[in-house]
């Protein structure tokens, strides 16, 4: 026991045992504020995207509401804030859709909700899509007010896309 003790007070062994144990040390603690930054990281990410989420089903139902008042062009945004959007074709400009942001936390929550609501989501948008072409066809304005010539098949379709929204919103309420 006495020649482990003194083998253990010699310089070389005792820098040695010292550097590992400080490097041991040191590592540990940069290794948990790595995790500690990354978990930040993903905790703002996903408030973040929990907001955009909140923020464009709102202005949707805000939109999607007042059915008596809206214009072309705000059909045209809601059509721009449910699908992907890029400002043309060739175009890198992008600027979130609610699929994005349900894709984003459903990714990064294990949540379901784009699975369960593409299909209802895209079915409506496309009969919004409908909507829009044709009264632009007929040479509706974007600031004209819709109402005027909805038929009660396109109002009903609005409505149900409302409905559908809400469903999303509620969702994610839920879940999150």
């Amino acid at each position: 026991m006495k020649s482990l003790i003194k083998l253990l007070n010699q310089p070389f062994v005792l820098w040695f045992l010292t550097t590992v144990v400080v490097g041991s040390i040191t590592w540990q603690y940069s290794q948990l504020q790595e995790r500690s930054a990354d978990q930040k990281r993903f905790e703002q990410l996903s408030r973040k995207s929990e907001l955009e989420l909140r923020l464009l089903t709102r202005d949707v139902l805000v939109t999607l509401n007042d059915l008596e008042n809206i214009t072309f062009g705000q059909l045209y945004g809601v059509g721009n804030l449910l699908n992907y959007n890029a400002a043309s074709p060739s175009s890198d400009f992008y600027f979130p859709s609610l699929l994005n942001i349900m894709l984003e936390i459903d990714a990064r929550e294990g949540t379901q909700g784009l699975s369960m609501f593409t299909e209802p989501l895209t079915q409506r948008t496309q009969e919004l899509t409908r909507i829009f072409f044709r009264h632009q066809r007929l040479g509706a304005q974007l600031e004209m007010v819709v109402p005027l010539q909805l038929s009660g098949d396109e109002k009903e379709r609005l409505t149900e896309l409302k409905g559908v929204v809400e469903k999303i919103s509620l969702y994610y309420q839920e879940t999150l």
